[in-house]
């Protein structure tokens, strides 16, 4: 529904930098960067306290899970649910579903091959009690009920699961809406005013997410370092609700990434006045779709099967120079197409299809879809 990929495809330049070691504050709140299984995640600015700590079996492979909650007064008003392997990963761990969604404000998948992969998503989550959630989270209620704190019923989520032949993170960073201490409780996840068609309509709560698709790409290259053992003062995220013009602070820090690596001469000058100029050509704004989800799939598969009988068409008219018999063929070849693949999965082994890695999907606090 809500994508920004031009907004990614000229955003996502990654850099090595020193590695920066934070550890919890006096105050037993965690600051900056929290360590779970050797991974280093980064945190918005603010006090975090864990509030929930468990480990997730998804078959042989055991995830380090933590729950961290922002507390303002008696108010949650953000939460992190992180989750690590423990167990090394032979097989690649695949994107959450979440990141093949077109229902969503926000799905991308920057890259994703044998060796590492990342994704990112922005939804909005609604509690329901008919959605218990993962223990990590079970246990977070319980410790913030005891605390006293206050949770919103809606959540906008942004999710980054980044992975190497070795490591993989899961972080999904809860923030309470802007304006969830005056909003009326949410009905369900389509009825949310932070639904994608509903949150579209409103200015205001298109900016908010706007922000938070920026705010996804500033987090998503510091989720890859830490991944890796380093996060850079300069990485870490800011705040998403505040701080002035999101988008234009990392298209700032991003030119002066470029303008260091010319200064090195890491890159040339074409280079650098090439980079320059996307960077300074973006445009940052959330797009509908002009139909609806099941009209636009219906739609791309017409239209998919139209372009593929006029090659079919054209190639067997040059070769048989005749129209009718051409159409003939045309028709053979898109009838028993479909066919045969249908009678191949009947008859190919089960054992081939078990031998590929299942994807690994975690369990969502509320209803997200």
């Amino acid at each position: 529904m809500h994508f920004l990929h031009r907004l990614l495809a000229a955003l996502l330049l990654l850099l090595a930098f020193p590695a920066l070691a934070q550890s919890p504050a006096a105050d037993g709140a965690v600051r900056g960067v929290t360590e779970i299984a050797g991974k280093l995640v980064p945190l918005p600015p603010g006090a975090w306290v864990a509030v929930g700590e468990a480990v997730e079996r998804h078959g042989p492979d055991q995830f380090a899970t933590r729950t961290l909650a922002r507390i303002d007064g008696n108010v949650v008003d953000a939460m992190v649910i992180v989750r690590a392997n423990l167990t090394g990963r032979p097989a690649p761990l695949a994107a959450p579903a979440e990141c093949d969604r077109d229902d969503i404000h926000l799905a991308y998948i920057a890259y994703d091959t044998t060796a590492d992969g990342l994704c990112l998503f922005v939804n909005h989550v609604v509690l329901s009690d008919e959605v218990p959630g993962p223990a990590v989270w079970l246990l977070a209620r319980e410790r913030l009920a005891k605390l006293g704190a206050v949770l919103t019923d809606t959540w906008l989520v942004v999710g980054v699961r980044a992975r190497t032949t070795s490591h993989a993170v899961d972080v999904r960073y809860y923030f309470a809406p802007p304006d969830h201490r005056a909003a009326l409780p949410a009905r369900g996840w389509i009825d949310s005013r932070w639904a994608p068609d509903k949150a579209f309509a409103d200015g205001d709560r298109r900016a908010s997410i706007r922000r938070l698709a920026v705010w996804a790409v500033w987090t998503r290259e510091a989720v890859e370092l830490g991944l890796r053992g380093q996060i850079p003062d300069e990485a870490l995220p800011p705040a998403p609700w505040d701080g002035g013009d999101l988008a234009r602070r990392l298209m700032e820090r991003r030119v002066a990434q470029l303008d260091r690596l010319l200064a090195q001469g890491a890159i040339g000058a074409d280079e650098h006045r090439r980079q320059r100029r996307i960077l300074e050509a973006v445009a940052v704004d959330p797009e509908l779709s002009d139909m609806p989800l099941w009209r636009r799939g219906l739609w791309k598969r017409v239209t998919h099967r139209l372009a593929a009988a006029a090659e079919a068409l054209g190639v067997s008219y040059l070769v048989l120079g005749s129209l009718w018999p051409s159409l003939g063929f045309t028709v053979l070849v898109d009838i028993m197409g479909p066919v045969g693949a249908y009678l191949q999965d009947l008859v190919w082994p089960p054992a081939a299809a078990d031998a590929r890695p299942a994807p690994v999907e975690f369990g969502e606090i509320g209803a997200s879809g």
